[in-house]
Formats: C-alpha cells, sequence, structure tokens
C-alpha cells in the first residue's frame, strides 16, 4: 500500500453533478432509509432493515478516474489488477450494512457515502470480497482462513461512529483499517516487508505492534500465499540488482583499472540504481515494498563507506 493524493485525478460529475446518476440515487436512498428506520424503529428491531441497490459507483467513469487514480493496481496489496481481472469498487465505509471483528452487524451502513468519490477505492477481487485463502505465516506454515474486506468496517473506538443524522463528525471516527487516501497517513509507520516477502505490523516508539497495521494485514488477507510469492520474486530482481551495485563499487574502490573500465562500471552501476528507481515508481507493483528495501540498502551503503 502507498499513499495516494485524490487530487490528481478530478472528481467525477456523473457522482456530483445535480442532475448526475450519484445525486440522484443519494435522494431515493435518503427516502428509502427514512422509510425504512421508521418501520424498524416501529418494530423495535433495525434487522428488518431492507437495503436499497446501489449502482452510480459502478458508473464507467468512476472506474476509469480510479484506475487513472491508482494506475491500475489494488488500492491495498498494490498488485496490478487490471492484467488479469476486472477492478471492484470498493466503499471503504460500507453502504448497505458494517461488521465488526465479533461478528457484530450494525445496519444500515454509510448509505449516504455510496457515490462519494472520497469512500471509493479501486481493489483487486481477493482483497475486497471475503472467501477462503491460504495464508503463509513466518514459521514457513500456510493456513486456510476467510480474508476480504467486504463489509468489515471497524473502528478503534466504537463510540465515535457516526450516522446520518451525526455525519458532519466523520472526521472524528478512527478507522481501524487503513485508507490509503487518508491525509498525511505514513504507510510505513503500519506496515513493514520482512525479506521473505511477508507483510508485518511495524512497531511503535514503545516497541508495540501497530493495531492498524495488523487488522489491514488481516482484513485484506496481505499475506495470502500467492501474494507473498509474487511479492518475494520482485524482492529477488531487487536483491540481485543490489549485489551487483555493491559488487562493482567496491571494485572501483580497491581495484586498480583503467580511466576506461572505471567510466564503464560507473555506466553499470548507474542503470542498475536506475533501474530500482523505476520500480519505486507509483505504477510499479508492490511500491512501498521496492522503496523500504533500498532505503535500507542505501542506508547500508552509505554506513559502510560504499555508497554508490
Amino acid at each position: 500500500m502507498i499513499r495516494r493524493d485524490r487530487s490528481r485525478v478530478a472528481v467525477v460529475s456523473a457522482l456530483t453533478a445535480s442532475k448526475g446518476k450519484g445525486v440522484r440515487e443519494y435522494e431515493r436512498a435518503k427516502k428509502h432509509y427514512e422509510s425504512e428506520e421508521a418501520r424498524a424503529k416501529e418494530a423495535g428491531d433495525t434487522s428488518v432493515i431492507k437495503s436499497f441497490t446501489f449502482s452510480a459507483y459502478s458508473d464507467a467513469s468512476v472506474k476509469e478516474a480510479l484506475h487513472a487514480l491508482f494506475e491500475g493496481k489494488c488500492a491495498y496489496c498494490e498488485t496490478l489488477y487490471a492484467a488479469s481481472q476486472p477492478m471492484d469498487v470498493e466503499h471503504f465505509r460500507p453502504k448497505s450494512e458494517i461488521r465488526l471483528h465479533d461478528g457484530t452487524v450494525l445496519v444500515p451502513g454509510y448509505w449516504w457515502l455510496a457515490a462519494e468519490w472520497t469512500n471509493l477505492l479501486p481493489s483487486c477481487i481477493d482483497c475486497n470480497r471475503e472467501r477462503n485463502q491460504v495464508e503463509r505465516h513466518g514459521d514457513g506454515s500456510t493456513a486456510e482462513r476467510k480474508s476480504g474486506k467486504e463489509c468489515l468496517f471497524p473502528l478503534l473506538d466504537e463510540t465515535k461512529r457516526v450516522n446520518f443524522a451525526t455525519r458532519d463528525k466523520l472526521e472524528q471516527e478512527q478507522p481501524t483499517l487503513l485508507d490509503p487516501c487518508e491525509r498525511n497517513l505514513a504507510v510505513e509507520n503500519h506496515l513493514r516487508f520482512r525479506p521473505d516477502g511477508l507483510i508485518i505490523a511495524a512497531l511503535d516508539e514503545h516497541n508495540r505492534p501497530s493495531e492498524r497495521g495488523l487488522r489491514s494485514i488481516e482484513v485484506y488477507g496481505l499475506n495470502r500465499t500467492e501474494l507473498v510469492r509474487a511479492r518475494q520474486l520482485v524482492l529477488r530482481f531487487i536483491q540481485h540488482r543490489l549485489l551487483v551495485v555493491n559488487a562493482l563499487a567496491r571494485v572501483l574502490d580497491y581495484t586498480n583499472h583503467s580511466a576506461d573500465l572505471s567510466l564503464l562500471i560507473e555506466e553499470i552501476i548507474d542503470r542498475e540504481l536506475q533501474v530500482l528507481r523505476e520500480m519505486r515508481a507509483d505504477d510499479q507493483p508492490f511500491a512501498q515494498m521496492v522503496r523500504q528495501v533500498t532505503d535500507e540498502a542505501m542506508k547500508s551503503f552509505e554506513e559502510s563507506d560504499g555508497s554508490p
């Protein structure tokens, strides 16, 4: 996961125009839930509330904008979904119902945000849809369990959860899950990558694992076996490039050779570093992992006086 700035892409008019799909759907949904909540109040049971069928969020123009903003990558795991599967338009705050970690279901969901641009994210199928996945553990073992966000949306403090009547206090909520478009999000404070491709929660100043990191790894299923394997392939490529750079830098430092050979070695080092710089770009898969690994490698080079 890397942070994304929504201001890079214009808000989709289909969601905001006065006569657009989003606004018209919002008005219909508002009437629907006013009626349903009145019925639930009379029955003394919110479980009788029927959901509304939303569709504005799946407009082609919305998908195009999300694709542009995230450059064809899943907002959560950073795989290039565009090469192998359709995008799931994910609601960060669930629209119809909300499920907590203990299985509690709250209805209705954040229905008024169903067509809100800031609530929409592009997701691969596996990060979004809850289903059984084989996940890899730190000891190398694997186990099957359910993962996928679906309608999960726990808060660090449930007393701050808002509803339609208190929606102006939305900023006071503290989501447990990480949102890549969250203002001032520092992903590295919550997620770290191990040399074997596993994601773990980053430690805070008190040496405690980030709660948001732990929950995000669990819910999005960020250690799915095949996902870890894909990260391992990228890691091996990076590690090979770094080995080449390190070896050539040592040759320059400790070997007597001609000026022409020195120039050739420096050119090769520059090319290798350029490859690594390109892999750090926003549009590249697993960019956050690449940045962490290359930053650590560069720091190590500098500390050993072997900086390329």
